[in-house]
Protein backbone atom coordinates (compact mmCIF):
# COMPACT_ATOMS: atom_id res chain seq x y z
CA UNK A 1 0.00 0.00 0.00
CA UNK A 2 0.97 3.36 -0.28
CA UNK A 3 2.58 5.11 2.26
CA UNK A 4 0.58 8.16 3.84
CA UNK A 5 3.56 9.66 4.43
CA UNK A 6 5.07 10.09 0.86
CA UNK A 7 7.55 13.03 0.25
CA UNK A 8 5.46 15.83 -0.47
CA UNK A 9 7.68 19.40 -0.48
CA UNK A 10 4.83 21.43 -0.01
CA UNK A 11 3.45 20.04 2.87
CA UNK A 12 4.69 19.16 6.77
CA UNK A 13 4.44 15.76 7.65
CA UNK A 14 5.57 16.38 11.29
CA UNK A 15 3.59 18.53 13.98
CA UNK A 16 6.41 19.19 16.43
CA UNK A 17 7.71 22.52 16.58
CA UNK A 18 10.73 23.07 14.01
CA UNK A 19 13.84 22.04 15.81
CA UNK A 20 17.10 23.75 14.16
CA UNK A 21 20.60 22.90 15.38
CA UNK A 22 20.76 25.92 17.48
CA UNK A 23 17.33 24.91 19.09
CA UNK A 24 18.95 21.45 19.91
CA UNK A 25 22.07 22.65 21.38
CA UNK A 26 20.26 25.36 23.13
CA UNK A 27 17.72 22.58 24.66
CA UNK A 28 20.33 19.99 25.32
CA UNK A 29 17.44 17.51 24.05
CA UNK A 30 17.12 15.53 21.27
CA UNK A 31 13.76 14.41 19.92
CA UNK A 32 13.12 10.57 18.72
CA UNK A 33 10.44 8.48 17.38
CA UNK A 34 10.80 4.73 17.92
CA UNK A 35 8.87 1.65 17.77
CA UNK A 36 9.14 -1.69 18.26
CA UNK A 37 7.38 -4.06 15.55
CA UNK A 38 6.56 -6.83 17.86
CA UNK A 39 3.69 -8.87 18.63
CA UNK A 40 0.91 -6.85 19.16
CA UNK A 41 3.51 -4.41 20.50
CA UNK A 42 4.02 -0.83 19.00
CA UNK A 43 6.27 1.32 20.98
CA UNK A 44 6.56 4.85 21.12
CA UNK A 45 9.54 7.24 22.85
CA UNK A 46 10.59 10.46 23.10
CA UNK A 47 14.08 10.54 25.15
CA UNK A 48 15.30 13.58 27.01
CA UNK A 49 18.54 14.76 27.98
CA UNK A 50 18.88 13.32 31.63
CA UNK A 51 19.63 9.72 32.40
CA UNK A 52 17.53 8.47 35.40
CA UNK A 53 17.73 5.28 37.35
CA UNK A 54 14.37 3.42 37.04
CA UNK A 55 13.63 4.09 41.21
CA UNK A 56 13.40 7.73 39.91
CA UNK A 57 10.82 6.99 37.28
CA UNK A 58 7.44 7.08 37.83
CA UNK A 59 5.06 5.14 35.07
CA UNK A 60 1.01 6.11 34.69
CA UNK A 61 -0.83 3.68 32.64
CA UNK A 62 -4.26 4.20 30.99
CA UNK A 63 -6.16 2.01 32.35
CA UNK A 64 -9.47 3.17 30.44
CA UNK A 65 -11.23 2.31 26.95
CA UNK A 66 -9.17 -0.21 25.67
CA UNK A 67 -9.11 -3.65 24.08
CA UNK A 68 -7.88 -5.99 27.04
CA UNK A 69 -7.67 -6.31 30.67
CA UNK A 70 -5.56 -5.65 34.13
CA UNK A 71 -6.24 -8.76 34.61
CA UNK A 72 -3.40 -11.69 35.60
CA UNK A 73 -2.72 -15.02 34.70
CA UNK A 74 -4.80 -17.45 36.70
CA UNK A 75 -4.27 -21.35 37.59
CA UNK A 76 -7.11 -23.14 34.85
CA UNK A 77 -7.78 -20.12 32.68
CA UNK A 78 -6.14 -21.04 29.66
CA UNK A 79 -6.73 -20.10 25.84
CA UNK A 80 -8.65 -17.10 24.31
CA UNK A 81 -10.07 -16.58 27.90
CA UNK A 82 -6.80 -15.95 29.15
CA UNK A 83 -5.74 -13.24 26.29
CA UNK A 84 -5.59 -9.59 26.24
CA UNK A 85 -3.97 -9.34 29.99
CA UNK A 86 -2.01 -6.38 30.78
CA UNK A 87 -2.25 -6.98 34.33
CA UNK A 88 1.41 -8.39 34.87
CA UNK A 89 3.19 -5.68 33.01
CA UNK A 90 3.03 -2.84 35.94
CA UNK A 91 3.88 -5.99 38.46
CA UNK A 92 6.89 -6.35 36.57
CA UNK A 93 7.78 -3.09 36.49
CA UNK A 94 7.46 -2.39 40.49
CA UNK A 95 9.56 -5.17 41.08
CA UNK A 96 12.38 -3.22 38.66
CA UNK A 97 11.88 -0.83 41.15
CA UNK A 98 9.57 1.88 39.33
CA UNK A 99 6.68 3.73 40.76
CA UNK A 100 3.11 2.30 38.64
CA UNK A 101 0.15 4.05 38.68
CA UNK A 102 -3.38 2.86 36.86
CA UNK A 103 -5.26 5.97 35.58
CA UNK A 104 -8.99 4.97 35.57
CA UNK A 105 -12.48 6.90 35.05
CA UNK A 106 -13.89 5.39 38.35
CA UNK A 107 -11.94 3.73 40.68
CA UNK A 108 -14.67 1.46 42.24
CA UNK A 109 -16.19 0.24 38.97
CA UNK A 110 -12.49 -0.06 38.00
CA UNK A 111 -11.38 -2.43 41.00
CA UNK A 112 -14.77 -4.83 41.10
CA UNK A 113 -13.93 -5.34 37.31
CA UNK A 114 -10.52 -6.61 38.11
CA UNK A 115 -12.16 -9.11 40.82
CA UNK A 116 -11.72 -12.50 38.86
CA UNK A 117 -15.24 -14.69 39.15
CA UNK A 118 -15.32 -18.32 38.25
CA UNK A 119 -19.47 -19.89 37.60
CA UNK A 120 -19.22 -23.42 39.56
CA UNK A 121 -22.17 -25.31 37.68
CA UNK A 122 -23.67 -27.57 39.71
CA UNK A 123 -26.47 -30.73 39.31
CA UNK A 124 -29.33 -30.96 41.31
CA UNK A 125 -31.31 -33.92 41.49
CA UNK A 126 -33.53 -33.12 38.88
CA UNK A 127 -29.91 -32.58 36.61
CA UNK A 128 -30.58 -29.31 35.89
CA UNK A 129 -27.69 -27.07 36.12
CA UNK A 130 -27.64 -23.93 38.35
CA UNK A 131 -24.78 -21.50 38.03
CA UNK A 132 -23.04 -20.27 41.06
CA UNK A 133 -20.17 -17.58 41.52
CA UNK A 134 -17.31 -17.64 43.39
CA UNK A 135 -14.42 -15.42 43.72
CA UNK A 136 -11.45 -17.01 43.65
CA UNK A 137 -8.41 -16.21 45.91
CA UNK A 138 -5.60 -14.62 44.06
CA UNK A 139 -2.43 -15.60 44.27
CA UNK A 140 -1.10 -11.45 43.42
CA UNK A 141 -3.17 -8.57 43.35
CA UNK A 142 -2.39 -6.02 41.51
CA UNK A 143 -3.59 -3.25 43.76
CA UNK A 144 -0.40 -4.47 46.41
CA UNK A 145 1.87 -3.37 43.32
CA UNK A 146 0.21 -0.15 41.93
CA UNK A 147 -1.73 2.71 43.01
CA UNK A 148 -4.85 3.06 41.07
CA UNK A 149 -5.82 6.71 40.38
CA UNK A 150 -8.86 8.54 39.44
CA UNK A 151 -9.16 10.98 36.60
CA UNK A 152 -11.87 11.02 33.51
CA UNK A 153 -9.83 13.12 31.21
CA UNK A 154 -6.26 13.47 30.66
CA UNK A 155 -4.99 16.48 32.30
CA UNK A 156 -1.40 18.31 33.38
CA UNK A 157 -2.14 17.66 36.74
CA UNK A 158 -2.40 13.75 35.90
CA UNK A 159 0.71 13.73 34.12
CA UNK A 160 2.91 15.52 36.98
CA UNK A 161 5.72 13.69 38.02
CA UNK A 162 5.24 11.45 34.84
CA UNK A 163 8.42 9.81 33.32
CA UNK A 164 6.54 7.46 31.05
CA UNK A 165 2.61 7.53 30.08
CA UNK A 166 1.84 4.19 28.23
CA UNK A 167 -1.45 3.69 26.34
CA UNK A 168 -2.50 0.40 25.39
CA UNK A 169 -5.15 -0.80 22.72
CA UNK A 170 -7.22 2.98 23.03
CA UNK A 171 -10.37 2.11 21.19
CA UNK A 172 -11.72 5.39 21.60
CA UNK A 173 -9.82 8.78 20.54
CA UNK A 174 -8.49 11.16 23.02
CA UNK A 175 -9.70 14.33 22.50
CA UNK A 176 -8.21 17.26 21.66
CA UNK A 177 -7.45 18.82 24.60
CA UNK A 178 -5.90 15.47 25.91
CA UNK A 179 -4.08 14.69 23.04
CA UNK A 180 -2.03 18.73 23.46
CA UNK A 181 -1.86 17.96 27.18
CA UNK A 182 0.21 14.79 26.13
CA UNK A 183 2.38 16.33 23.19
CA UNK A 184 3.17 18.91 25.80
CA UNK A 185 4.01 16.52 28.35
CA UNK A 186 6.15 14.81 25.35
CA UNK A 187 7.96 18.51 24.68
CA UNK A 188 8.87 19.05 28.23
CA UNK A 189 10.99 15.60 28.25
CA UNK A 190 7.92 12.73 29.27
CA UNK A 191 7.96 9.41 26.72
CA UNK A 192 4.65 7.94 25.21
CA UNK A 193 4.55 4.12 25.25
CA UNK A 194 1.91 3.23 22.96
CA UNK A 195 1.06 -0.56 22.50
CA UNK A 196 -1.14 -1.78 19.77
CA UNK A 197 -2.49 -4.39 18.35
CA UNK A 198 -2.84 -5.59 14.72
CA UNK A 199 -5.89 -5.35 11.84
CA UNK A 200 -8.20 -3.11 14.06
CA UNK A 201 -9.44 -5.58 16.32
CA UNK A 202 -11.37 -3.94 18.52
CA UNK A 203 -11.61 -0.81 16.72
CA UNK A 204 -8.51 0.22 17.72
CA UNK A 205 -6.72 1.42 14.47
CA UNK A 206 -8.17 4.54 14.35
CA UNK A 207 -7.86 5.92 17.79
CA UNK A 208 -4.26 4.99 17.93
CA UNK A 209 -3.40 6.22 14.81
CA UNK A 210 -5.37 9.57 16.03
CA UNK A 211 -2.81 9.92 18.62
CA UNK A 212 0.36 8.94 16.80
CA UNK A 213 -0.43 11.01 14.08
CA UNK A 214 1.39 14.10 14.98
CA UNK A 215 4.77 11.71 15.79
CA UNK A 216 4.24 10.52 12.06
CA UNK A 217 3.90 6.81 13.13
CA UNK A 218 0.37 4.90 11.75
CA UNK A 219 -0.54 1.63 12.38
CA UNK A 220 -1.51 -0.43 9.12
CA UNK A 221 -4.58 -2.56 8.78
CA UNK A 222 -2.93 -5.53 8.47
CA UNK A 223 -0.64 -8.63 9.98
CA UNK A 224 2.73 -8.65 9.50
CA UNK A 225 4.15 -12.54 9.33
CA UNK A 226 7.63 -13.92 9.32
CA UNK A 227 8.54 -15.75 6.13
CA UNK A 228 10.39 -18.78 8.76
CA UNK A 229 7.73 -20.70 9.35
CA UNK A 230 9.53 -22.82 12.52
CA UNK A 231 11.83 -20.25 14.13
CA UNK A 232 9.28 -17.41 13.61
CA UNK A 233 10.71 -13.89 14.02
CA UNK A 234 14.15 -15.48 15.73
CA UNK A 235 16.20 -15.03 12.38
CA UNK A 236 14.44 -11.68 11.39
CA UNK A 237 15.33 -9.78 14.07
CA UNK A 238 17.71 -6.28 13.07
CA UNK A 239 18.63 -4.41 16.59
CA UNK A 240 19.43 -0.86 15.44
CA UNK A 241 21.81 1.31 17.98
CA UNK A 242 19.94 2.77 20.33
CA UNK A 243 20.05 3.06 24.84
CA UNK A 244 16.00 1.11 24.38
CA UNK A 245 17.64 -2.36 23.35
CA UNK A 246 21.22 -2.06 24.71
CA UNK A 247 20.44 -4.57 27.75
CA UNK A 248 19.15 -7.16 25.08
CA UNK A 249 21.40 -10.07 25.65
CA UNK A 250 20.38 -12.32 23.51
CA UNK A 251 16.93 -12.16 21.16
CA UNK A 252 15.59 -15.17 22.90
CA UNK A 253 14.29 -12.42 24.69
CA UNK A 254 12.04 -11.08 22.48
CA UNK A 255 8.58 -12.98 22.25
CA UNK A 256 7.02 -12.34 19.14
CA UNK A 257 4.12 -13.40 17.60
CA UNK A 258 2.01 -11.61 15.42
CA UNK A 259 1.27 -7.53 15.13
CA UNK A 260 0.83 -5.08 12.45
CA UNK A 261 3.64 -3.02 10.20
CA UNK A 262 3.40 0.24 10.68
CA UNK A 263 3.62 3.50 8.07
CA UNK A 264 6.16 5.75 9.34
CA UNK A 265 7.32 9.21 8.33
CA UNK A 266 10.81 10.59 7.30
CA UNK A 267 10.41 11.78 11.39
CA UNK A 268 10.61 8.85 13.04
CA UNK A 269 12.42 5.73 12.51
CA UNK A 270 12.89 1.91 13.78
CA UNK A 271 14.90 0.52 16.32
CA UNK A 272 13.67 -3.23 16.42
CA UNK A 273 13.06 -4.50 12.64
CA UNK A 274 11.55 -7.79 11.31
CA UNK A 275 13.29 -8.23 8.31
CA UNK A 276 12.40 -11.84 6.12
CA UNK A 277 8.28 -10.90 6.52
CA UNK A 278 5.42 -10.18 4.00
CA UNK A 279 2.60 -8.10 5.08
CA UNK A 280 -0.89 -9.84 5.32
CA UNK A 281 -3.75 -7.04 4.64
CA UNK A 282 -6.65 -7.20 6.82
CA UNK A 283 -9.48 -8.38 5.14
Amino acid sequence: SVSKYSYDESKKIFGFKELTPKKLIKNGMVWTVVFLFISTVTITTFIGEEDTTSTDQKILFYGQNMLGTWDIPEYGKYGREASGMFGLLPIYLTASGYECEIAVENITTFLNTIQPEIIINNTTNNNTNQSEYKTIERYVNLTDYVSIVQSTIVTEDLLKDVQVFVVVNINKSFSQNEKNVIYNFIEKGGSLLVLGDHTDVGGIQQPLNDLLDQAGIQFRFDSALPLDEKFRWLTSYQLLHHPIVSNIQSKDELQISVGASLDISYSSFPIIVGRYAFSDEGD
